[in-house]
């Protein structure tokens, strides 16, 4: 039987999966994680519909046993008489594990560091989305869970210089578009869009500025007049805060 063992630092806990959910997921002894906790509910559920175990509180007997940490075991020992009741479910099972086993602070932690964190300045606007919507996706459940309209407006007010920049300086048109998006993942997949293709001219920029400098003298670059389509004489130190005025007047 094949099972994958997740890699863990030491003293936290891994998870132990088997191929298409042939036998139950193990969370080994240690310190366990919001993100594992997660991915221990993602494989038994694929057990559940693996072995159609169905009924809520079915699923909590099926995997009372695959808890290694001592901790862990004790405490759902202690409270056996509870949980083999019904209707306690696999969703209370994890609500409460993530209680009493996590850190206090690790769902304010995560909405500081994490979801509410600055997009960087050489960091891409996909990169960036998907740190903080798979840090908001581990505080499902929890009253700190941003909602759709919650997470545009986090991700909006935490964007890069240059790419918020790069947004206002669209047309009043362009911008009253963006602003019509009514749906999450439209806006996602636009903004996504809007950053790949200012990325994309820059890139062609920074290659046209460097074809350019081959044939100046070292002291010198050449600037783009967008009025009169022509390069014109600028130190190279100048041409460093150029590429955002290109785009601007593209």
């Amino acid at each position: 039987m094949s099972s994958t063992t997740s890699p863990t630092l030491p003293g936290m806990a891994a998870l132990t999966t088997f191929t298409d959910g042939k036998e139950a997921p193990i969370l080994e002894a240690g310190n366990p994680t919001a993100s594992l906790f997660d991915e221990f509910r993602d494989s038994a559920i694929v057990f559940f519909c693996r072995h159609k175990i169905n009924d809520p509180h079915d699923k909590v007997l099926s995997i009372l046993n695959c808890f290694c940490d001592p901790q862990i075991d004790s405490w759902i020992k202690n409270n056996k008489t509870r949980i083999n009741e019904p209707p306690y479910s696999f969703d209370n099972l994890l609500s409460e594990l993530r209680k009493c086993f996590l850190d206090p602070r690790w769902a304010k932690n995560l909405l500081r560091t994490v979801i509410n964190s600055k997009m960087l300045s050489d960091e891409t606007f996909e990169t960036f989305v998907t740190c903080v919507v798979t840090g908001n996706n581990l505080l499902d459940g929890n009253p700190l869970h941003l909602s759709h309209d919650q997470l545009c407006a986090t991700l909006e007010g935490n964007l890069a210089s240059y790419l918020a920049d790069h947004i206002n300086d669209l047309s009043q048109e362009e911008q009253d578009c963006i602003l019509a998006i009514a749906d999450y993942d439209d806006w996602e997949a636009e903004i996504k869009c809007i950053d790949h293709q200012f990325h994309s001219n820059y890139q062609c920029f920074a290659n046209l500025h460097a074809l350019h400098l081959t044939r100046l003298p070292a002291s010198s670059s050449t600037k783009f007049d967008s009025n009169t389509a022509e390069y014109t004489s600028m130190t190279l130190s100048d041409s460093l805060t150029y590429p955002h005025y290109w785009f601007k007047h593209r």
